[in-house]
Order: C-alpha cells, then sequence, then structure tokens
C-alpha cells in the first residue's frame, strides 16, 4: 500500500512538472498578447496622450528605448525586467526577459501588442554583480536543459506581469480628461 501512495505521489508530480504552460500566440507560434478596445468617445489625441502617459509611468527604466510617433498614433518601447530563481536563502538573479510593446490610436479605439518575448541569461561576475552573458533563448521554446523548473516560473511570471500591464493599461486609457471649454463671462457694459 505503501509502495502505491509513493508511486502515485511521484506520478502527480511529474504531471505537474510537465504540465503544459498555455501562452496566447500569434499565427506564428510567437507569444503575444494583443487586443483591439473599442473606446467610445475618446478622440485619437487622447488616447495617445493617455498612452504616453501610461508608457512614461511604466517604463521609466527604458525611456531611451520609447519612440512617440503623435502623427501616425503610435507608442512603442522595449521592455525588460528581472527574472529570478530560488537559492539556497534568498532569490537570486537568473536574468531578464525582453520584449516590445506597441500601442496604437485611432478615434473611438486603440490596440496594445507585447510581443517578441526574449530570456537573456544573467551571470555572477567577479565584482558579484549580476551581468548578460549574451545569451538569448525565446521564450516560446519548451525546453531549458537543467532549468526546466525555474523555465516554466518564468513563463507563468511573465503571463501574470504582462496581465497585469495590460490591465493597468486598459484602466489609464478610461480614465481620460475631457477637456471642457471653460465658460465666457458676458461683457458688461457699464
Amino acid at each position: 500500500m505503501r509502495i502505491f501512495i509513493f508511486i502515485a505521489i511521484v506520478l502527480l508530480s511529474f504531471n505537474k512538472t510537465f504540465a503544459q504552460i498555455n501562452l496566447p500566440k500569434d499565427q506564428n507560434g510567437k507569444i503575444t498578447y494583443t487586443d483591439i478596445v473599442i473606446d467610445s468617445g475618446a478622440s485619437a489625441q487622447q488616447l495617445y496622450l493617455q498612452a504616453k502617459n501610461w508608457i512614461y509611468k511604466h517604463h521609466k527604466s527604458t525611456s531611451k528605448s520609447i519612440e512617440l510617433d503623435s502623427a501616425a498614433g503610435k507608442v512603442t518601447a522595449k521592455g525588460y525586467y528581472l527574472v529570478y530563481n530560488k537559492g539556497v536563502v534568498s532569490k537570486q538573479v537568473h536574468g531578464a526577459i525582453r520584449y516590445n510593446l506597441l500601442i496604437e490610436v485611432k478615434d473611438n479605439k486603440y490596440r496594445y501588442n507585447f510581443s517578441d518575448f526574449v530570456f537573456e541569461y544573467y551571470q555572477q561576475n567577479r565584482n558579484y554583480q549580476y551581468v548578460p552573458t549574451g545569451k538569448e533563448k525565446p521564450l516560446e521554446e519548451e525546453k531549458f536543459a537543467g532549468f526546466q523548473k525555474s523555465w516554466d516560473n518564468h513563463k507563468i511570471d511573465n503571463d501574470k506581469l504582462i496581465k497585469n500591464q495590460i490591465s493597468s493599461l486598459k484602466s489609464a486609457m478610461k480614465n481620460i480628461d475631457v477637456v471642457k471649454p471653460t465658460p465666457t463671462k458676458p461683457a458688461v457694459d457699464w
């Protein structure tokens, strides 16, 4: 009986380890989070200003990679964030995940596109600082030899982070300040 319970526990843990993580993919098989959001009553200029403000607020560390095109209604940015391995005592930097973000606006609607997710491996240098090694791996790949559990956790963390950014973007785009003309006082003859 004990052997049966042990085998059942081992099989269930293997099933959890090798479970597929379903991330949204485009027709080319690349991980892509995209949607068109209809927002009635907002002009392209208002949506553009909200998108620009949101980008600068949420991508401060990568502000050099932000490109603005007000004529076309496009805001693009290259973002990244660090991912961690669980260490013996604390977590250690494992690498960074880079991605591209594109927000396009038109009257009454906007489209966002998070794409091109790439994991960049970090290693500790002789000064105990974590630096990129130059090794990269697209997040779409299923296997990562020696780091499979961390790889799966990185994908799950990426999914949570991007979904949080999407909800933050949607709430920022809803909070459009409608510019009301200031009432003019009629001229008084005295």
